[in-house]
């Protein structure tokens, strides 16, 4: 007998039926991922037929029933002390012999004799879907799915879609579910699309658990059984196909399977699964009860958070919207969107994609309860519309009610965490954007407001407190404008007249008291024109076009207490991308606290002290920003006591120095454009502060510049005022003058000193009252003040004249020598010849 070829063998192996007997072989090939099927196959024949080069790789399982489905419970691929998912290698191949599975055709409206007629005609193709030979398989499942999706012709129609779903939740299933454990990736792809097509337009829940278990054995496992991600792309449009085919019910007892699924496909490298997987977590997430996937959301939160950086803006879209039906849904824990998904969505905040961060904001102002108030607003105009037909306590306003509860709810637990991610949408660079998130800010107030009408809120601590408060006995400073006409109303509304009136009856209620505006009218009116100056002084930038809602302040006023400790806390963190984070959201909220941040002034001054000086020029300028509106809306008698006491705490370094410089300039130039008045007391407590040898002989040049710009800003905020301090500030201008060499800067501390002779004549009073002040002295403040003659006010010339003249009284040859100096080009002969009359010249001459 001659010895055979190789090719001779391999033909005798392919003309074999070998799994066409009787009794089906146990034998298990290893279709590992690295495409050894065949090769095992054959290594199961090695024994007998002595093939050189051909490993044997057999195992022998117990019999099991193919008809056997497992059940949702038992496939489940990681649920909390479930039995795992079996491997790839304990699945025995699909036989062509083994059962069908259990279902009647007639619940797909089709018959047994069609169901039985039309497998006659494939029956081969099938039976070749198991064939050792990969050509050959690959061949029957080209054939199968044609036969199954193409349009067929006269001869070999296409099944209609009864009938397909007879075959497919019958004796198909398990011969296409064989194919996604195929080693040629071809048959994968085609089986995925054969049921992919299928069920896209018939009923799969009769098989969904023999189908999911399946996909968990694919792509539910670590690592994932399927190495190409094209197939795994398959696998993820066949579970989104499957979500959104089936019904509620269907799909509940699979929740904790699909989510893992979901996981997986959000976890995989490939971008368009990730994408594809959210899509179908938020078609999962709105079929399904509310709360329903909470109990396995901790698998999906985290795969969704860790993709929060991904590099395609798609992709961060998309995880977005998954975030977003999982939280509106109630998928997710309150514990659980504090601690991972407020923090893993900051970054988000200020991402570089305009359409990621809009789609951030709006579902932060979702689950703030934004949606609920729309869906409010329009059941109110429902019932508005219907009131005539409608009964008191109707189904509409059970609703409406319940709406009202649901956001009140959901803006409590999520508030503190999500707020100040929502209000730092206001600051957004884009413009459209912003003004967007304003308008959502106001509907999540107006939420809020709508929630808390039945139950008013305690009103905020030190809010209450500065609206009724009285002047202490140590408070001697004037009265302000509002306080003089809440005084002039009070008496007028308390009048005998009035009270006459009110305890006769109606007679007199017609009368010249009824005419009169009530004292509570002319107080609010009072307050409102304070309120309007304060927010002009604030100097607020797009998109704020004036006063924020009553909601708004409403709100974040409440909040003041879990909002501004980690706010500040962040101010000073290493990266600049969390400090501007915090800055921006900080203004928003102090913007919309106005004068309820006064109880928290002693923790929020030294942050915005210790943040002033950031290197990023943006922080710092959005810390700017903050201070103005805290001096804007905030007594001075509030946060002056609290600034200067820091400034004057001896543990200061020069940059701390300079940097409450710079926040107490900007706290006056605020107060003083929001109209603020400031009694004689803090006046010299501020003059004597600026004075201190520690803060007036600095020779830091930051610090001198920013002693410079405080002086100036108080100066111009006392007007008439500063005449009882004159002195300290014109000792802390005179040393600054002193100090500087560069004549600009001594240009500009000039400038401050005939600011302070022009408005409160202090300079005369000086010049009076100088005594034996040495000459060298008297030149400095007469360089600084003379310059101001040649001005083009005529007012500004005549102070400035007034104080020359002054001082040319007292020391006539200081003065006279710096007349001579700009005689000769100074506009204004009249002010030479009289300061020169001043200083007697030609008695000198």
């Amino acid at each position: 007998m001659s010895k055979k070829s190789v090719s001779d063998v391999w033909k005798e192996l392919n003309s074999r039926p070998l799994i066409g007997r009787t009794t089906p072989s146990p034998v298990t090939s290893n279709y590992s991922t690295s495409g050894e099927g065949v090769q095992g196959t054959l290594g199961g024949l090695s024994g007998f037929l002595n093939l050189p080069g051909l490993q044997s790789k057999v195992r022998i399982l117990p019999s099991k029933s193919a008809a056997t489905s497992a059940t949702p419970s038992a496939v489940s691929n990681t649920p909390p002390g479930g039995t795992a998912c079996p491997s790839l290698e304990e699945v025995p191949i699909y036989s062509s012999r083994a059962a069908a599975v259990s279902y009647d055709p007639s619940q797909a409206g089709s018959s047994s004799e069609e169901v039985h007629t039309f497998m006659s005609s494939i029956q081969r193709t099938v039976n070749c879907l198991s064939d050792p030979d990969r050509n050959l398989r690959r061949q029957a499942a080209i054939t199968l799915h044609a036969r199954l999706t193409s349009p067929g012709t006269d001869s070999q129609p296409r099944p209609s879609a009864q009938l397909l779903q007879a075959l497919l939740c019958g004796a198909l299933l398990h011969p296409v579910l064989g194919l996604l454990r195929d080693p040629v990736d071809r048959c994968r792809t085609l089986g995925v699309s054969m049921l992919a097509d299928a069920f896209g337009s018939v009923d799969a829940s009769p098989v969904l658990a023999s189908i999911i278990p399946e996909l968990l054995r694919r792509m539910g496992t670590l690592p994932v059984a399927e190495t190409s991600e094209e197939i795994r792309l398959q696998l993820a449009e066949l579970v989104a196909t499957l979500v959104s085919r089936n019904t509620p019910s269907a799909l509940s007892p699979y929740a904790a399977d699909l989510c893992t699924l979901l996981a997986r496909a959000i976890e995989d490298p490939f971008h368009d699964i990730k994408k594809c997987g959210c899509g179908c977590l938020v078609t999962l997430a709105q079929a399904l009860p509310a709360g329903a996937l909470q109990p396995h959301s901790s698998a999906l939160v985290p795969a969704l958070v860790a993709d929060l950086q991904h590099p395609h803006s798609r992709v961060r879209g998309s995880i977005v919207s998954a975030l977003h039906a999982l939280v509106a849904r109630d998928g997710v824990a309150a514990g659980v969107v504090a601690s991972s998904i407020a923090v893993g969505v900051r970054p988000v905040a200020h991402d570089r994609s305009v359409a990621v961060r809009q789609a951030l904001f709006d579902a932060l102002a979702s689950w703030l309860g934004c949606e609920a108030a729309a869906a409010a607003a329009l059941a109110t105009a429902a019932a508005t519309a219907a009131a005539g037909s409608q009964q008191p306590g109707s189904n509409s306003s059970n609703n409406q009610d319940s709406m009202q509860t649901e956001a009140a709810v959901r803006a409590r637990t999520y508030a503190p965490a999500l707020l100040p991610l929502l209000l730092m949408g206001v600051t957004d660079p884009q413009a459209s954007v912003s003004t967007h998130v304003l308008r959502l800010v106001e509907r999540v107030g107006e939420s809020w407001a709508g929630s808390h009408t039945s139950h008013p809120a305690a009103p905020v601590s030190g809010l209450a407190e500065m609206e009724t408060e009285e002047p202490s006995s140590s408070d001697n400073s004037p009265p302000t404008a509002q306080d003089s006409a809440m005084q002039e109303a009070l008496p007028r509304a308390a009048s005998p007249d009035a009270t006459q009136g009110a305890g006769a009856g109606s007679e007199r209620h017609t009368g010249a008291a009824a005419a009169m505006p009530s004292s509570s009218c002319l107080s609010r009116s009072v307050e409102d024109s304070g309120v309007d100056a304060a927010v002009a002084a604030c100097r607020l930038p797009v998109p704020y076009t004036g006063r924020p809602s009553a909601g708004c302040r409403a709100m974040v006023q409440s909040l003041l207490p879990q909002l501004l400790p980690p706010l500040t806390r962040d101010l000073s963190e290493w990266t600049v991308g969390q400090r501007s984070a915090a800055s921006r959201a900080l203004h928003t909220t102090l913007v919309m606290a106005e004068a309820g941040s006064t109880a928290h002034l002693l923790p929020l001054l030294p942050a915005l002290c210790n943040a002033i000086g950031d290197e990023d020029a943006e922080v710092a300028g959005r810390i700017i920003g903050c201070v103005h509106v805290l001096g804007a809306h905030v007594k001075a008698s509030r946060w002056l006591p609290l600034i200067l006491d820091h400034l004057c705490s001896a543990r200061l370094t020069v940059t701390n120095k300079a940097n409450t410089l710079v926040v107490l300039s900007g706290l006056l130039h605020a107060a003083g454009n929001a109209r603020q008045s400031i009694g004689t007391e803090l006046l010299a407590a501020l003059a004597g502060a600026l004075a201190a040898e520690e803060v007036r002989g600095s020779d830091h040049p930051a610090v001198r510049q920013q002693l410079l710009a405080v002086t100036a800003n108080a100066v111009a905020w006392a007007g008439a005022g500063a005449l009882a301090v004159a002195e300290p500030l014109l000792s802390v201008l005179l040393q600054l003058y002193g100090f500087e060499s560069d004549p600009s800067r001594r240009e500009a501390v000039a400038a401050g000193m005939s600011q302070l002779a022009v408005g409160c004549g202090a300079l005369v009073v000086f010049a009076e009252t100088m005594g034996d002040y040495d000459d060298t002295n008297t030149g400095y403040v007469a360089e600084g003040v003379i310059i101001h003659m040649d001005d083009s006010d005529p007012g500004v010339q005549e102070a400035a004249c007034k104080v020359m003249e002054a001082l040319a009284t007292a020391k006539p040859a200081a003065v006279a020598k710096e007349v001579r100096k700009v005689q000769e080009r100074f506009r204004s002969r009249q002010c030479i010849a009289r300061v020169l009359a001043a200083c007697g010249v030609d008695r000198l001459a």
